[in-house]
């Protein structure tokens, strides 16, 4: 969840400088799915299923006299609150 990207430069004055650069997602993705996209965020709502899970229930819409629906979608559900508590880099 943490990338890091360092290198070593010359200054203007000619010193090396060392320069390093963190960061990280601004979210976290369950590996679950959802066919309701008004209930991404929501951690308490129900899911579809894993990704083939998911996939095949979006798959299953489509046959039929009248399907259901007329594309396939993936969904992946959000973390509302993915970093609660402290967190160190050390």
């Amino acid at each position: 969840m943490l990338m890091a990207f360092a290198g070593t430069r010359p200054e203007i004055s000619g010193e090396p400088l060392t320069r390093m650069l963190l960061t990280s997602r601004p979210y976290l993705a369950h590996q679950v799915f959802t066919a309701d996209t008004d209930t991404i965020y929501d951690d308490s709502a129900g899911d579809d299923g894993t990704m083939l899970e998911h996939l095949n229930n979006e798959v299953d819409k489509l046959h039929g006299v009248i399907p259901s629906s007329l594309t396939i979608e993936a969904h992946p559900k959000i973390a509302s609150k993915p970093f609660t508590g402290a967190h160190v880099f050390v």
